[in-house]
């Protein structure tokens, strides 16, 4: 009778210090980011004259934290994965000539994000244009 409970102790000292820690790891995977509007600018790099930064308003949440305007027509996300603060992703935007490819990461700390994309553009009959940009932002405030 007394190992019987010792061991129901035992049992319910366990469950009660694992239960509140596997709920710990159980926790879904998100990254640090404040939903909202969120001021996104992709400057050319290395910053040049010819190109001034593109500057846009996003709406941001954890379930579309890439910062690129994928909603777009003729533009769709390829892929998305988040490792840690950062998202990864590659896009492609499809015009009458022209086929952009970027492929990009943003890492986000609460209010404010920095990443980098690369685009490769492509069109019928040129040569494919790659940049890179630098990519900035900070939380605005709520989407309207």
């Amino acid at each position: 009778m007394r190992v019987r409970r010792l061991s129901l102790i035992t049992l319910s000292i366990f469950w009660s210090l694992f239960l509140p820690l596997s709920s710990c790891f159980a926790a879904k995977n998100e990254i640090p980011l404040k939903e909202g509007a969120w001021n996104i600018t992709l400057q050319i790099n290395p910053p040049t004259s010819d190109f001034l930064p593109i500057v846009q308003m996003l709406c941001l949440s954890q379930t579309e934290p890439v910062p690129i305007p994928a909603k777009k027509e003729g533009c769709r996300l390829l892929t998305k994965e988040i490792e840690g603060n950062t998202v990864f992703w590659v896009a492609e935007c499809r015009e009458k000539e022209f086929v952009t490819r970027s492929v990009g990461n943003a890492t986000y700390d609460s209010n404010k994000v920095e990443g980098a994309v690369q685009t490769m553009t492509s069109a019928t009959g040129k040569e494919t244009e790659m940049r890179t940009y630098t990519l900035t932002g900070k939380r605005q405030g709520n989407c309207r």
